[in-house]
């Protein structure tokens, strides 16, 4: 497919700006700095878009912390109005990035969320003997500024989108020249489209019959183990140039009927369970915020709309025989 270009007049439109503000802005809105933005949001835009149009804009420090999500992760929250431009590439540009996927390839794609991929490997498990699982090492920290900008270059032509994806690359301060912020919705992006090209590897070429990746989770499934020991292989040599390297202790090639780990969920042809340390990570969400209702510091609509939500991830496992007694007991506090 032939670069495209055309993009960066329809990302810096006012328009498009404005409507990325609001995007950004959904559910964060009591914020000070989105407040700030929104109150004089005419004035923001048409400053941001001048920025834009004369390649002026940089992008402001990070906020850092670390989050338990179960691993440690260092996050870097971007600002306010970087967060608006970054909704505003993403919103023009996501319809020309899925010209690319494959289908089996989901994380910030519309309606290829963790459910869909959960529900998508059981269904190979029940058709395939084997899986081989893996994943690659600190990836969104590993990711070679150069190779992706390169990357970008093969998809994108227009020059001034290329100047404001590298202030974007390059804004998080790197001795190494690699890794880009868990934080950015761009991040999530570039990470995706930059192993598109292994996911065409292994179908295309490679003909792998059974495929689902999320991010940098991926599992292949077959009849034979010797096919996923080889694919296992080219996927090595594949990611070798990058200096990516796959974790071997989180490496696994099994039968199917003994359950695969993935996405949080304990997968068996027949079944779906939750983790245990998942099913912890809910029963503090919601004791949490079940104490901040009942101490008034959050308001009842507030409350069962993040208990729907926590609800809503979960039951996607079987796990009404935890909910059930789980919610027999606290429900009579509330």
């Amino acid at each position: 497919m032939k670069r495209k270009g055309h993009f960066y007049e329809q990302i810096i439109a006012l328009p498009n700006l404005e409507r990325a503000a609001h995007r950004a802005a959904k559910g964060k809105r009591d914020r000070e700095e989105v407040q700030a933005f929104m109150s004089n949001l005419e004035n923001e835009i048409a400053l941001l878009h001048q920025e834009l149009q004369e390649q002026t804009y940089k992008m402001q420090q990070y906020q850092q912390f670390k989050i338990l999500d179960p691993k440690e992760r260092l996050i870097s929250a971007a600002h306010f109005r970087d967060r608006v431009v970054h909704h505003a590439i993403c919103d023009v540009i996501e319809p020309y990035l899925e010209s690319f996927f494959i289908n089996d390839s989901y994380a910030c794609r519309k309606g290829k969320g963790t459910h869909r991929a959960i529900r998508r490997a059981q269904e190979f498990t029940r058709k395939f003997q084997y899986f081989l699982k893996t994943d690659i090492r600190k990836f969104f920290d590993s990711i070679p500024h150069f190779q992706l900008e390169q990357c970008l270059v093969r998809k994108f032509k227009d020059p001034e989108l290329l100047w404001l994806f590298g202030v974007i690359i390059d804004s998080l301060e790197s001795t190494s020249h690699t890794g880009i912020p868990i934080g950015n919705l761009t991040s999530q992006y570039f990470a995706n489209m930059y192993l598109n090209d292994l996911d065409h590897l292994l179908k295309d070429q490679l003909a792998v019959p059974g495929y689902v990746r999320y991010m940098d989770d991926f599992v292949l499934f077959a009849d034979q183990k010797q096919k996923l020991h080889e694919w296992h292989a080219k996927i090595i040599d594949f990611l070798k140039p990058s200096g990516l390297v796959l974790k071997p202790q989180a490496t696994q090639l099994r039968h199917t009927w003994e359950g695969l780990s993935f996405l949080g969920c304990k997968i068996f042809p027949g079944m779906i369970r939750i983790k245990r340390e998942n099913w912890k990570r809910f029963k503090k969400k919601f004791l949490a915020s079940q104490k901040k209702y009942l101490k008034g510091a959050q308001d009842e609509q507030s409350f069962f709309a993040s208990i729907s939500s926590l609800v809503s991830h979960i039951q996607h496992c079987d796990t009404w025989q935890l909910r059930k007694p789980f919610f027999q007991k606290y429900a009579q506090e509330i």
